[in-house]
């Protein structure tokens, strides 16, 4: 029975010594994958790895998908932002006189109209001074009107009249002086009487020149000194009656927008200090929200753009109005305000001011200097709960350098992605392991940093069918250089 073992094993022997041979020529497994079969290193597709030994021909090379390091372009990420629902305007509404509060129209909730009466001071005062003055005003106008008028025709004809009055007296005492001297010249008169006719004489002369100065005034009409006086007192009776009835509209609130009565802060019989608030009152639908962005999204964004905002389990399509310039010192973030839709159909189907409603702004991964976002599936478990990446080192070295230079100079940032070259090409060479850092995942999509540069080939799928020194020939996967994954929302 011995025998018949040591037999049966040694036959057992010689079948296992040519399986193995076999196995040895067709090449070591792959970390991931199973060993390799000789048939299949005749085809270019085939899913077995090639031996680091083999010859360095093409048709003898594995085919595998590559992407270019920098190429990819980060997930678009949806970020939330929470903000809270102001109307478009707020104002506490006050009076510039004081006095007692007579009416209050209004009470909360109100709609109201621009340029509705909302409250009314106790101005009786304000109505008996205004007639005072409206009487002033119409006794300045008439004095105004009799300077421009000037003197009537009756007044010149009196003047007249006094004149030729006066122009005969003077006759009358030159001719009674002159006979008087005769007398005196015969010896029949006396000194005294001559003196007397002679001084009657002089005044009745003084007197008709005054009433012809007087008629030469009335018909050249009233001065222009005159005339410019009676207005000034005109204008300054009509400024008096113009600011009590400034003072009798200030004695009112008026709407100065259309919009919702939100606070009553007063009722009539009070006794109010000019400036106080009566009334708080905010501006009608559409209303806005405001958030606080990062400097860098509200960089991005522009007056005019088309945002998500969400509110009450539903997304609503806004429009941006503002975009505040300044940082604010203690939040560090920029002021954006939006615009929700108006609802005229049903008011109150919008959102309630105050409600707190997010902002989901969705916009695209930007690379960090020192990594580059490459699929999930590119990722190769290491050692120790590390990572790695296979890349294929092509077989010309001085090529490869010439061709990273370029690389590292098209696919530079530009906006919020990086833009490939798109020349598709079939790089052939050597796999090569590379350690990485996983630094942020999202999705089917991870950011990777480490050993790598830019521009270099990355296998992104079937890392299983490789192993480290296999020869393999890279087809480029334009689909995963162009597109970015869908949007990721952030928590």
């Amino acid at each position: 029975m011995r025998r018949d073992v040591v037999i049966g094993c040694s036959f057992l022997f010689a079948l296992a010594v040519p399986i193995l041979v076999a196995v040895s020529s067709g090449g070591p497994a792959g970390d991931n994958g199973p060993a390799g079969d000789t048939n299949a290193q005749a085809s270019p597709a085939s899913d077995d790895v090639v031996a680091s030994g083999a010859a360095p021909s093409a048709a003898s090379a594995l085919r595998v998908s590559v992407v270019r390091a920098g190429s990819v372009p980060g997930p678009r990420r949806v970020r939330p932002f929470r903000g809270i629902v102001r109307p478009r305007l707020d104002s506490p509404l006050s009076l510039r006189r004081g006095g007692v509060l007579a009416i209050v129209h209004v009470r909360e909730g109100d709609r109201v109209s621009q340029g509705d009466v909302l409250a009314e001071l106790e101005i009786a005062d304000l109505r008996a001074r205004e007639k005072e003055l409206i009487a002033a005003v119409e006794a300045a106008a008439a004095e105004y009107d009799r300077a421009v008028a000037g003197p009537r025709k009756q007044t010149v004809a009196a003047a007249q009249a006094q004149w030729d009055q006066l122009v005969s007296l003077e006759r009358s005492a030159d001719l009674r002086a002159k006979r008087q001297q005769d007398l005196m010249r015969r010896g029949a008169g006396d000194q005294q009487t001559l003196d007397d006719t002679r001084l009657a004489a002089a005044a009745a002369k003084a007197a008709s020149a005054q009433a012809e100065e007087t008629l030469s005034e009335l018909r050249e009409g009233t001065r222009r000194e005159d005339v410019a006086a009676a207005a000034a007192r005109l204008a300054g009776a009509k400024a008096a009656l113009e600011s009590n009835r400034v003072d009798q509209r200030d004695s009112r609130i008026h709407a100065p927008f259309e919009g919702v009565v939100r606070g009553r802060l007063l009722d009539p019989g009070a006794y109010i200090a000019p400036g106080t608030a009566v009334l708080q009152l905010q501006a009608a639908p559409p209303l806005e929200a405001r958030f606080g962005l990062p400097p860098e999204v509200a960089r991005a964004i522009s007056v005019g753009d088309a945002v998500n905002v969400r509110w009450n389990q539903a997304t609503t399509a806004c429009r941006v109005v503002r975009v505040h310039p300044a940082i604010d010192a203690a939040t560090r973030t920029r002021a954006v305000d939006v615009e929700f839709p108006s609802m005229a159909d049903s008011p109150t189907a919008g959102p309630n001011i105050g409600e707190l409603v997010t902002l989901q702004w969705e916009g695209q991964a930007n690379d960090p200097p020192d990594g580059f976002w490459l699929p999930t599936t590119a990722l190769v478990r290491g050692g120790r709960g590390l990572w790695s990446v296979y890349v294929v080192q092509p077989d010309d070295l001085k090529q490869t350098r010439t061709e990273l230079k370029q690389t590292r100079t098209e696919l530079k940032p530009t906006g919020t992605e990086l833009k490939p070259t798109g020349t598709e090409l079939k790089p052939t060479g050597t796999v090569v392991r590379r350690n990485v850092r996983v630094l942020q995942t999202a999705g089917s999509q991870c950011q990777v940093g480490g050993s790598i540069d830019r521009g270099e080939w990355v296998i992104d799928t079937g890392v299983h069918r490789v192993a480290p020194n296999a020869r393999v020939q890279g087809v480029v996967n334009n689909a995963m250089e162009m597109n970015a994954s869908d949007p990721q929302v952030d928590r």
